[in-house]
């Protein structure tokens, strides 16, 4: 068993087990939609897809790899940055960061229409290697970063005034 404090929180349940080095929870893909022209929705967000991983810190950049990373090694495919879950991921791990706690966003909230599902990893911890030591190894979070049906992804990376790191990564599939 990993070092630090980890929970899973699923349809309002929460579970956690204390430990001391990095505090993950994730959040499954809970609500799905369909709106009119999502087709075209998707094809113009693509258009921002260069943009997207340009924009980014180096430590988001990292998180992007890093998660690709893994599911190239379960032979699960990679998935596309998309400027939206970029955003979205981004500015969630840095409320995280001011609030000094883990807590879960609202899932649809600044997503574009015409998704099918979303679901998000939330952590902190001292590293980056840290917490995606803790994804993996818990069931829930893994369960998310291999799922076959994501093929779009956002990452954000904070840190707060102690200098202990926030990560989110948002999945979706439009």
């Amino acid at each position: 068993m990993l070092p630090g404090r980890l929970a899973h929180r699923r349809t309002g349940r929460q579970k956690s087990l204390q430990e001391d080095r990095a505090d993950v929870e994730h959040l499954p893909m809970l609500r799905t939609r369909c709106a009119p022209r999502a087709h075209l929705r998707v094809l113009l967000g693509m258009l921002g897809l260069a943009v997207a991983l340009t924009a980014c810190t180096p430590e988001q950049t990292a998180t992007y790899d890093r998660v690709n990373a893994i599911r190239a090694e379960h032979g699960v495919r990679t998935l596309l940055p998309s400027p939206a879950a970029m955003t979205k991921a981004q500015a969630w791990a840095d409320h995280l960061a001011a609030a000094g706690k883990l807590e879960h966003s609202d899932l649809w909230a600044d997503m574009p229409e015409g998704g099918h599902s979303v679901g998000e990893n939330v952590g902190t911890g001292p590293s980056l290697a840290a917490i995606n030591d803790a994804f993996m190894a818990s069931p829930e979070h893994r369960a998310n970063l291999l799922d076959p049906q994501w093929n779009w992804v956002g990452t954000g990376v904070a840190h707060d005034p102690r200098g202990t790191l926030y990560v989110v990564q948002v999945f979706a599939n439009y």
